[in-house]
């Protein structure tokens, strides 16, 4: 739980930085920004990132179930032709 609460915190701060830049355009003067929008659009996108963090989880935190720490490899042959995940890809037929 230590690790969701953290990733979802730099998540969710990341998108408080990007919502506030954004609101910030670059054609106007610094004084003439409206601060108390640019802290409300970025606070409402925090809130809206905590809540889809813990609605759809965190790929960075998460394991699969029965997951101990391994770690699963794709290849293109695996992907394109078929072979199940976990079993040897050979390239010559004397290796089988």
């Amino acid at each position: 739980m230590k690790d969701f609460l953290k990733a979802a915190g730099i998540r969710a701060l990341r998108t408080v930085a990007q919502a506030a830049l954004a609101m910030i355009p670059a054609g106007i003067m610094i004084t003439e920004v409206n601060w108390l929008t640019v802290l409300y659009t970025a606070a409402l996108a925090g809130v809206c990132s905590l809540l889809t963090s813990i609605v759809t989880g965190l790929p960075e935190v998460e394991k699969p179930p029965g997951d101990e720490g391994s770690v699963t490899v794709w290849s293109y042959e695996d992907y394109y032709e078929g072979n199940p995940v976990g079993e040897p890809v050979y390239e010559h037929e004397e290796d089988a």
